[in-house]
């Protein structure tokens, strides 16, 4: 119980931000247009400095991290298996099935799954975890095409499904974030020493990230539209929360990972449904409200979720 409450204690101040950025939306202190711009802010400078100035500190001589790549790949797919037969077995139409899946791949780890490691690791984390990301945005951004192109009723998007999955996995490695984390590992790689004035710069743009992130997160959370789908996001959120992290866990546990290594891997994979995944549902003819429900549901609770599964590994001396 103290485990628990200990953690609990280090993950509840991101919720409360969360909450605090949907209280100024929903109470008209900020409106549409401060969500959009904080959130370009975060997306294009905040969060790639952030990423970039622990990456370029970094040490990467020891490899890549592909016991991490294997077991989340690997406990994608068998989570997409999960949700497709949960999916079909709730009765659900093509456009409801395809956000029902997305939700539970698709994870908001490049900033709540970020944020929770600062409050559990604090910033050592960040140089594996940026790494990581480099890998998993890629993955998830595909495995949510492919399942958007299968299942939504986008016509352009089914004359050329396998087209659509590679331009949007090529745009995957153009995002900010990645271009950050690529940039950074040059910079390591090379040794090549950073200007004062621009670690100074950094350093201020990084301390604004999460904490921006995090109130447009709550802001844009007053946006969806849910259309009464929560007993369907419930699932898929409980696929999200906690079958998608059970399985990369006990594959990555199987595969020698321990520590840090499975913390960070345990995170990003119970991170709630991605913001992105509600555009993106809209966009190929999935359906939106639904995608719009697990965000909400997922988001709401991920927090008590995330405090389980870390107090599970705690208490059972993996971590």
């Amino acid at each position: 119980m103290a485990v628990l409450t200990l953690i609990l204690l280090k993950i509840a101040p991101i919720f409360l931000v969360l909450l605090l950025g949907y209280l100024a939306f929903a109470l008209r202190w900020v409106d549409d247009s401060f969500i959009g711009s904080a959130n370009r802010l975060v997306f294009y400078v905040a969060m790639p400095a952030l990423v970039f100035l622990n990456t370029a500190g970094a040490d990467f001589s020891s490899g890549l991290p592909w016991r991490e790549i294997l077991s989340f790949a690997t406990a994608m797919i068998l989570t997409t298996i999960a949700g497709y037969l949960v999916g079909g077995a709730l009765r659900l139409s093509d456009p409801q099935k395809a956000s029902f899946v997305q939700g539970a791949l698709r994870g908001n780890f490049a900033i709540i799954g970020l944020a929770v490691l600062d409050q559990i690791l604090g910033p050592q984390w960040v140089p594996a975890g940026a790494l990581l990301i480099a890998f998993f945005l890629p993955l998830h951004n595909f495995a949510s095409v492919v399942v958007l192109s299968l299942l939504g009723k986008d016509v352009e998007v089914h004359a050329h499904p396998v087209k659509k999955a590679f331009t949007v996995l090529g745009k995957s490695f153009r995002n900010p974030l990645i271009t950050s984390i690529i940039l950074g590992v040059l910079v390591s790689s090379a040794h090549i020493p950073l200007p004062a004035v621009l670690t100074d710069a950094l350093t201020y743009l990084q301390r604004l990230a999460l904490p921006l992130a995090l109130v447009g997160i709550g802001g844009s959370m007053g946006e969806y539209r849910s259309g009464g789908h929560y007993p369907v996001a419930a699932i898929s959120s409980f696929l999200k929360l906690f079958i998608l992290p059970f399985f990369a866990v006990i594959i990555g546990i199987i595969l020698g990972l321990n520590g840090e290594a499975l913390v960070i891997l345990a995170v990003f994979s119970g991170a709630p449904a991605a913001v992105a995944s509600y555009p993106m549902a809209d966009a190929m003819g999935a359906d939106r409200d639904t995608a719009g429900s697990v965000i909400l549901v997922s988001t709401s609770f991920c927090f008590l979720s995330l405090t389980v599964i870390l107090t599970i590994l705690k208490v059972s001396g993996f971590t």
